[in-house]
């Protein structure tokens, strides 16, 4: 299975936990069994269902009751699409390394971004100097001319 296809079907799970956590994420943390956590989804997420039960059940009910799974709603969401994303062929925790990857590798594809935040910054672009709203004044020559006139593009007076 190749990683951007993991990544992809993580990014589509987590679209489907967002639209129905709030139902289904209390009967989720609740369950006992491989039986409750299909009942779950029959009664609170019916329309996805089909996509979770019968194959992923296992799975699921081991994610959701791992010790490291986490209490707030956006974390739980994101950590049971990403472990999930592989389809059960590797274990949960190489899914979620594999979306962590490639989410870098998206990352790293931006053309121009602050290396090191902070009254000063250095960009990609080889700016280096103050920082415009903890961002690159290069970035965004017109705001930065019509907002603070005369700091950034200060004409030098011997």
């Amino acid at each position: 299975m190749r990683p951007s296809e993991v990544d992809g079907r993580a990014y589509n799970y987590r679209m489907i936990f967002g639209q129905v956590w709030d139902k289904l994420g209390e009967p989720l943390l609740r369950t006992t069994s491989e039986a409750d956590v299909i009942q779950a989804f029959e009664a609170h997420a019916p329309q996805y269902a089909r996509q979770f039960v019968p194959s992923l059940v296992r799975l699921i009910f081991e994610v959701v009751h791992h010790p490291k799974f986490p209490k707030r709603r956006e974390p739980q969401i994101n950590y049971l699409a990403d472990s999930l994303a592989a389809l059960g062929t590797v274990r949960p925790k190489r899914s979620r390394e594999i979306v962590a990857q490639e989410l870098a590798k998206e990352r790293a594809k931006l053309e121009h971004r602050v290396l090191r935040r902070e009254f000063y910054i250095e960009c990609t672009c080889g700016y280096e100097g103050p920082a415009y709203k903890g961002k690159c004044p290069r970035r965004h020559p017109e705001k930065a001319k019509s907002e603070s006139p005369g700091i950034f593009f200060q004409p030098r007076i011997f």
